[in-house]
């Protein structure tokens, strides 16, 4: 645990490891393998030690207004940059998981009431099928990143009209975020795709994440209150 947090790994990530290994040896236990559980004596650190010394990574205005124009830039032709270059708007004006967008299907949002249902994600998982390191596959789960992620979202007018966009794109796939041939799109494509927009914006390298966060302080400017922002609502 002491060199998990000397690496500066997340809570979550430590938590999880340490749950990992006492489920292990609880098992061994039971199978009579061992007589006792050395997790017993292991306190794993609270949120409170844990050092936190990662930059949470937020878009300004005109940062904003780039990566808005670059996502939906078009060539000559009138043909897309990037295919589903849209859902980037999507993703900075609603707030949504990459995990959760890419689990989004046509039927779980009602266009009419601007409403989004969010209760799948999709995840990739190594696969254990093949021998061979660093395999991986997608999968659809018919759960969020969190009980209380299950939830209903208000769609505002930038946002449809990406999804709108997005409709015309995909409209023989279930899924809004599909690939050319109609499968669950790969995350790794997504974020590939985000780090050519922020290349092309001469904006430093991040993560697709810090679109959420970007979403959650436009609502502070907008003096919507913290309890708000971070409670999902339903």
């Amino acid at each position: 645990m002491n060199n998990l947090v000397s690496k500066d790994y997340s809570y979550s990530t430590i938590r999880k490891a340490y749950d990992a290994i006492n489920s292990c040896f609880k098992l061994g236990i039971i199978k009579g393998d061992i007589l006792k559980n050395p997790c017993v004596g292991v306190s794993p650190p609270t949120k409170l030690i844990v050092n936190y010394s990662k930059e949470i990574r937020f878009f300004n205005d005109t940062e904003i207004e780039a990566i808005c124009r670059e996502s939906v830039s078009q060539y000559g032709n009138k043909k897309m940059v990037y295919r589903l270059g849209h859902a980037i708007l999507v993703l900075l004006y609603t707030g949504m998981r990459i995990s959760e967008l890419l689990g989004l299907k046509w039927n779980d949002i009602d266009f009419e009431n601007k409403k989004i249902t969010i209760t799948r994600s999709v995840v990739q998982v190594k696969d254990r099928s093949v021998n061979a390191p660093k395999i991986y596959k997608t999968l659809e789960q018919n759960s969020t990143k969190t009980n209380s992620s299950d939830r209903i979202i208000p769609i505002g007018q930038k946002a449809l009209e990406a999804l709108q966009e997005l409709r015309k794109i995909n409209t023989k796939s279930e899924y809004v975020m599909s690939s050319s041939n109609n499968n669950i799109m790969n995350p790794r494509n997504m974020n590939r795709m985000f780090g050519n927009i922020l290349t092309r914006c001469n904006i430093e390298p991040c993560g697709v994440h810090a679109l959420r966060h970007t979403f959650a302080s436009m609502l502070f400017k907008k003096g919507v209150d913290v309890k708000t922002v971070c409670t999902p609502k339903e």
